[in-house]
């Protein structure tokens, strides 16, 4: 289990493959670098990524649960389709991403208004999309960005109807 803790420096790959968030960044660049203590070249096994999400009784709370979910599934999209978080908002700061994101929902943007797709990161940065056919992630899509699971590996990323009732939300990436 980890927290931000797991941002920079700690390599798990050899030792471990399963990751679970129990705090989320608001950053994709944060979310990337935790991610990236087990997924690494060369590991032998698969990493197992999970994201512990409660589902809040008070609806007041929900639009966190929401920001965070596509935060996740944003983050899983980009690793999948360009390779690299960073590029997605174009940013290259987790603090400037965070700022970001807190100062558009301040104002009352959605987070899909904020946080681009993978596929329109491509087709608006030309450098994106050289990285993405570099590392091959452009080709591997095979033109689509990759849609994570949602909770459990489910195809429904909403979580469980019953408030209060914990969300995991699981992202398996394949070794390289």
């Amino acid at each position: 289990m980890t927290g931000d803790v797991a941002s920079e420096g700690v390599n798990l790959h050899a030792q471990c493959h399963e990751l679970i968030h129990y705090d989320i960044p608001w950053s994709l660049i944060r979310i990337e670098q935790r991610n990236g203590r087990i997924d690494r070249y060369g590991q032998s096994v698969s990493p197992q990524i999970t994201t512990l999400l409660r589902d809040p009784s008070d609806p007041r709370f929900s639009g966190d649960v929401r920001v965070l979910t596509r935060l996740m599934e944003k983050e899983d999209q980009a690793h999948r389709a360009l390779g690299d978080a960073a590029s997605l908002m174009g940013l290259y700061s987790g603090e400037k991403e965070e700022a970001a994101i807190r100062e558009a929902l301040a104002a009352g943007q959605d987070i899909d208004d904020v946080v681009p797709d993978a596929d329109d990161a491509l087709a608006l940065d030309p450098m994106a999309a050289l990285f993405a056919t570099l590392t091959g992630t452009a080709e591997a899509r095979g033109g689509a960005a990759g849609k994570p699971a949602g909770p459990d590996n489910s195809a429904d990323p909403t979580g469980p109807a019953r408030p209060g009732a914990p969300t995991a939300w699981r992202t398996g990436r394949a070794g390289l």
